[in-house]
């Protein structure tokens, strides 16, 4: 329990510091106020996510720790004490997870509503105000027209469809990413110790951390721009783009990792 809220502080901090950070190069960048107002709950969801990295490395050395534990007390005690902060660490990340789910599926789009109360009102509700389930509810409807409609081009004709998919699975994949980010901060954090400089450590964590940044940000940008927008048929899966570099990292950096822990395990259950 002690892990879970060492991780879940750690997570609240970062959450902090990179919304006032987003925030800031928001409004030094040229946007006025009030967008960079409308764009609050997106701002702090992309906050949320990045600061699992952070608070996954400040757990790292609890979850996966660089002595070898369990030696001699026995194959069950060895293996009690290896796995139990593993499973601490799962769940912390998955409660994270289940709490961005319900802001992206429906706090969020609440506060996106609120927010533009004064815009002038249109004929259509922007996806981005939809709860998850009617935005779940419109995409089907959008879909079936689409596949109904056989005279529009057909770019055109699963333009609403795509935009709705995008919206709807971008929520439901980017509720994921708390899990393998808080993961890749734990493993890289026990692989960077293998360093005894610790001003190579740090070097080693920020540039994974501006990595994250980076191909999360051009996986959905050139998802939606080169992809979903282009697409002449559903598209919905450019969404899932920004989980292949990060599950790529959680299985590259796990694997040897769980090599690692099974070592352990063995020479504990025979000493």
């Amino acid at each position: 329990m002690q892990l879970a809220l060492r991780f879940w502080t750690k997570l609240m901090m970062w959450t902090g510091i990179l919304f006032l950070i987003l925030i800031t190069v928001s409004l030094v960048g040229g946007q006025s106020v009030g967008t960079v107002m409308a764009h609050i709950p997106v701002w702090g969801g992309l906050a949320l996510v990045l600061a699992a990295f952070p608070a996954g490395l400040a757990v790292s050395e609890e979850t996966v720790p660089d002595a070898e534990t369990g030696a001699g007390a026995g194959a069950g005690a060895g293996a009690g004490v290896i796995v139990r902060p593993i499973i601490h660490m799962t769940l912390a990340a998955i409660v994270v997870s289940l709490f961005t789910f319900v802001l992206a599926g429906w706090v969020g789009p609440a506060a996106v509503g609120w927010l533009n109360r004064d815009a002038p009102p249109t004929a259509t509700v922007e996806p981005a105000q939809m709860p998850l389930h009617v935005l779940r509810t419109e995409l089907r409807a959008a879909m079936a027209t689409a596949k109904a409609d056989s005279v529009t081009e057909p770019i055109l004709r699963w333009r609403t469809a795509n935009q709705l998919g995008w919206e709807y699975f971008s929520r439901v994949d980017g509720s994921t990413l708390p899990v393998l980010f808080g993961w890749i901060g734990v493993l890289l954090g026990f692989w960077s110790r293998l360093s005894s400089r610790s001003d190579f450590r740090q070097a080693q964590h920020w540039a994974m951390g501006v990595f994250l940044v980076v191909v999360t940000y051009l996986a959905g940008e050139n998802g939606y721009e080169m992809v979903m927008l282009h697409s002449g048929r559903f598209a919905g899966f450019a969404a899932d783009f920004r989980l292949i570099v990060p599950g790529a990292l959680v299985i590259g950096l796990g694997w040897p990792t769980i090599m690692t822990l099974w070592k352990r395990y063995q020479d504990a259950a025979h000493t």
